[in-house]
């Protein structure tokens, strides 16, 4: 089943967030800690990090083990009493937020600029609309 989710995430990223890529410089337009999407060479190319790894955005954006990457990457939160949804990383001041499924720990996603995630809401909004606890 992890798999499958896994395979629908590549789906969905690759198909949402496709650009021409032709005559742009070279650029990351999309990470999160387990995918990123780039302008590189002309080329539009995402990479899904395998099980146990995660982006490393000190180095390029390659995929490393886990417990090698800069925070907040290197942490899996405990998803074992939350319910399928994303939550604030309260740690990080509510710039980044994290996905449970199935009560499993599925990633971690950064919000834009200076947006803050909103957990009721499931968005990430301005800093005035979201209280980060």
């Amino acid at each position: 089943m992890e798999n499958l989710f896994y395979f629908f995430l590549a789906v969905s990223i690759g198909g949402a967030l496709s650009r021409d890529c032709k005559g742009q410089p070279d650029v990351i337009y999309e990470h999160s800690c387990l995918t990123v999407s780039r302008c590189k060479s002309g080329q539009d190319l995402h990479y899904i990090c395998k099980h146990g790894e995660a982006i490393d955005n000190k180095d390029d954006y390659k995929c490393k083990p886990i417990h090698t990457v800069a925070p907040p990457c290197n942490r899996i939160n405990d998803c074992s009493k939350k319910s399928d949804g994303s939550y604030p990383d309260v740690s990080e001041g509510c710039s980044s937020y994290y996905t449970c499924f199935r009560h499993q720990f599925v990633g971690r996603n950064f919000c834009p600029g200076d947006l803050l995630f909103h957990q009721t809401k499931q968005v990430c909004n301005y800093k005035e609309n979201v209280t980060c606890k």
